[in-house]
């Protein structure tokens, strides 16, 4: 029993302090990659694929054209102007009393006044290089101590050949002469004369842009007012505007 038991102890003992040596890996001259190593590498082949993008946006805009200054920023908007120049007016025909007043044509003496005007006109822009609207041309001077004023309020059309730049205007509408005729001009006692009837309008102009919404426009018109059958005035006139495009 004895030795059985000394076998037993003995086999136990083995067992206990024997373990078994895990396998070592066989080296086949090929290193191990990880799974992270190799989906790196799988992206950054995509991306040399990929074609090259711009920067920023900085870049796309940089690339397209400036937009030119002589143009006008918004050519479908409203408008306002204002202008101020010069006419020659001649007055025709005889009419009210004080229109006849002084020869040859109760205007003046001589065949033509020049005088200082303004235009005042608003339009809208239904298409890039076609305008409609209304203007209104005053045309004033004291002569030979009377007060003359001769005007027209027209609707009007401009055509821009180019969508900026040169323009044609052309319009029809209702022409006025006011004559204040001073009987006693130490008193200021004066009496007024007026008349209205058919007006025409016609001219060409440039307009150049000098900031986002203002432009300058550089014009010359004819007007022709008919009163009557045997009355009417006309002048032609040039002038410097400035025009504001909403």
């Amino acid at each position: 029993m004895r030795f059985w038991r000394s076998i037993g102890m003995l086999a136990l003992a083995t067992c206990l302090f024997t373990r078994p040596t895990k396998a070592s890996p066989i080296e086949t001259g090929s290193p191990v990659l990880s799974a992270t190593v190799v989906l790196a590498t799988a992206a950054d082949s995509a991306k040399a694929k990929q074609p090259a993008k711009p920067d920023s946006v900085k870049a796309v805009a940089a690339a397209k054209p400036k937009e030119k200054l002589s143009r006008i920023p918004n050519r479908r908007s409203w408008m306002f102007g204002f202008s101020y120049g010069f006419g020659s007016a001649n007055f025709i025909g005889e009419g009210y009393d004080a229109f006849f007043a002084l020869p040859p044509t109760g205007f003046s003496d001589k065949s033509r006044e020049g005088g200082p005007l303004t235009q005042f006109r608003f339009g809208y822009a239904i298409q890039p290089k076609v305008m409609v609207g209304f203007e209104r041309t005053d045309w004033s001077k004291k002569i030979n101590g009377d007060q003359w004023k001769l005007g027209a309020t027209t609707a009007t059309v401009t055509w821009y050949p180019s969508a900026g730049g040169w323009y044609l205007r052309g319009g029809f509408g209702v022409a006025d002469a006011h004559d204040k005729h001073f009987i006693d001009p130490v008193n200021n006692v004066n009496v007024k004369y007026s008349d209205d009837g058919f007006a025409f309008l016609g001219g060409a102009g440039y307009e150049y842009r000098i900031v986002k919404h203002w432009t300058l426009a550089l014009q010359a018109d004819y007007l022709y007012g008919a009163l009557g059958p045997n009355t009417a005035f006309n002048y032609p006139l040039g002038s410097l505007g400035l025009n504001y495009w909403f």
